[in-house]
């Protein structure tokens, strides 16, 4: 497969597209923002308020490493029109990720969201189920059933880790009468401050369900302080790194808010943390392209609920979204998305 040249005076630029939601609307022509260019293609009819937002990023060898850095930029991109905008901007969706002059390469990769298929457990959700989690919204811990809820449906880490931190916090608070001691650096006569030492709470969790270990907690509680004071996840690594840590926190406090409402749950391993995507090879043929699936290039962490030996698995499965249907999936309103206008995109 040819690829495009690398020299210094020709640095490879890759384009990705994301459909977002803005709260109001943008110049027309190329916008300047953190080093890349963003340019307003149209809006997405049936959608509204939505638009497809084209977004060209320098430097990034890779297909994934540049998919990642348009996902940061374009993320940022939204915080600065919600801003500007004073409403709300979301990412909707990723559209499609590849090398800006395609056009002038006979075969390339392009990186699409892959679809999540899954066959959940046969057994549904029931009434003691839907009782259990009523009676809980009533009494002390319907804090945490709301964040702990709001992290499984967050869409972001930092979101996840926050809503996390403090569903985690909530039920330390509910669980735990002991207090922090300061002692005097002087003297060193202890103080009770008479706060409650939910930390210590969160700690002990950790070492008793991940085998007296408590490192995944040390690593969520240096990451929640980051986010917490202003420092989202800004690279690839630090991603990557983050997407496991918080899989198996987000198992382990599911599992003890669980054991606190007395909830018996029949799907244990579901949730799926980072940002999934795959990569199809594109081959120009005439007016039109071959598409064939090439690999799985997705980082993403798949939480389990830890503990549970009344969790039942029958039925499940998670496919990870290689398809060979090209046809069905690249539809013309599809490669419109990825490589012409919104206009015929239904």
């Amino acid at each position: 497969m040819m690829s495009a040249p690398t020299s210094m005076n020709n640095p490879v630029s890759h384009t990705s597209r994301w459909i977002v939601s803005l709260p109001a609307n943008c110049e027309s022509g190329k916008l300047l923002f953190l080093e890349s260019t963003f340019e307003i293609l149209g809006p997405i009819v049936g959608a509204p308020n939505c638009v497809l937002v084209e977004n060209i990023v320098v430097g990034h060898h890779g297909l994934q490493e540049a998919f990642y850095a348009s996902w940061e930029k374009i993320n940022l991109f939204t915080v600065a029109c919600s801003l500007i905008g004073f409403g709300q901007s979301q990412v909707k969706a990723h559209v499609s990720t590849y090398l800006t002059n395609y056009d002038t390469i006979e075969c390339f990769d392009v990186a699409v969201p892959f679809v999540i298929q899954r066959e959940t457990n046969s057994q549904p959700i029931s009434q003691t189920q839907l009782r259990s989690v009523e009676k809980a919204l009533s009494e002390k811990h319907a804090d945490a059933v709301i964040c702990i809820a709001s992290a499984l449906r967050a869409h972001s880490v930092e979101e996840k880790v926050t809503l996390m931190h403090s569903g985690g916090q909530e039920m330390a608070k509910s669980n735990t009468s002991e207090t922090i001691k300061q002692k005097c650096a002087h003297c060193g006569r202890e103080t009770d401050t008479g706060r409650l030492a939910t930390n210590n709470y969160l700690r002990d969790l950790f070492k008793s369900c991940c085998v007296e270990d408590e490192q995944p907690y040390v690593s969520f509680s240096k990451l929640r302080n980051k986010i917490g004071h202003g420092k989202p996840i800004s690279s690839l690594r630090q991603f990557l790194d983050a997407r496991f840590t918080v899989a198996k926190v987000q198992g382990t406090l599911t599992y003890h808010l669980d054991s606190l409402i007395d909830l018996t749950r029949s799907v244990g391993q579901q949730a799926v943390v980072g940002i999934p995507f795959t990569v199809y090879m594109f081959k120009k043929e005439g007016n039109g392209f071959s598409i064939s699936p090439k690999s799985y290039e997705s980082s993403v962490a798949v939480s389990k609920v830890m503990g549970k030996s009344d969790v039942t698995y029958d039925g499940y499965t998670f496919d990870f979204g290689i398809r060979s249907d090209v046809a069905n999936m690249f539809t013309h309103e599809y490669l419109a998305l990825m490589f012409s206008s919104p206009s015929s995109a239904k």
